[in-house]
């Protein structure tokens, strides 16, 4: 796969999670389980979508070697 379909699948997917975030938001029922699942879920997306970007971080940051070590 080349380097511009994994960016535009990344941003696809980055994309779609944040709307799928902002969906779980606008949930407002008088179910509490679901108002719940939909909370949580919103969570998990973010939650992933941090660690997903540490990751890259760790990746992508060079870090530079100590003279002493």
């Amino acid at each position: 796969m080349t380097y511009s379909k994994k960016r535009a699948l990344s941003y696809g997917v980055i994309l779609i999670s944040v709307l799928l975030a902002y969906f779980c938001r606008q949930v407002r029922t008088e179910n509490v389980f679901m108002r719940n699942l939909a909370d949580q879920c919103r969570s998990c997306i973010y939650l992933g979508m941090y660690y997903a970007w540490v990751i890259y971080l760790r990746k992508h940051v060079v870090h530079k070697k100590r003279a002493d070590a």
